[in-house]
């Protein structure tokens, strides 16, 4: 089995050479499919893309719209802006300014819309390496929805025992329930 950070580091490599067309291209596609799976979902955690992440955008009827806020140095709080104000925070990723939040109980989160460099089939992802979502999503029971290009789906991830696998994956190509392969 490939190593985490040997995986990590290919998906890196592969996702920044993406130009600036594709990732928005490919960005819409995933971001339109997502309306259908989060209908009727209050509460939902996305995230401000960084690097060459997929985009998501979100316009999903009466459903309000987190981001994460990291506080120190391994904890993430879900806050909802207020008035949409953002500012650069840990790696210089736009998140909720930190007098102008309002911060969410986790218990009150329907869905969570979790980056990845690379997901299996099975929901396990690989991110950066700092286990934020992991920790968020630990003992959690809101869907956690994941999403990717296509060419980022593979099996050679070995998961570890703290690792939270999401339960859908969507892609540009195609959406992967997860729970069903597990």
């Amino acid at each position: 089995m490939v190593s985490k950070q040997l995986l990590r580091e290919y998906a890196l490599r592969s996702r920044n050479r993406l130009s600036r067309s594709y990732i928005k291209s490919k960005s819409s596609i995933v971001s339109s499919k997502l309306p259908p799976i989060l209908k009727n979902k209050r509460y939902i955690l996305s995230y401000n893309p960084y690097n060459s992440e997929i985009m998501p955008s979100l316009n999903i009827g009466r459903s309000k719209i987190l981001f994460p806020k990291v506080i120190g140095k391994n904890t993430m709080i879900a806050c909802l802006p207020v008035r949409g104000v953002m500012v650069k925070g840990y790696k210089k990723i736009k998140e909720p300014k930190f007098n102008m939040c309002r911060k969410i109980n986790k218990n009150r989160i329907d869905a969570v819309i979790v980056p990845g460099l690379l997901f299996s089939p099975k929901g396990y992802r690989i991110g950066y390496g700092k286990g934020f979502y992991d920790r968020f999503m630990h003992k959690m029971h809101f869907l956690k929805v994941g999403i990717t290009y296509d060419f980022l789906i593979t099996d050679k991830i070995k998961n570890d025992t703290f690792d939270v696998p999401v339960d859908i994956v969507i892609t540009n190509k195609k959406t992967i329930f997860c729970k069903l392969r597990r």
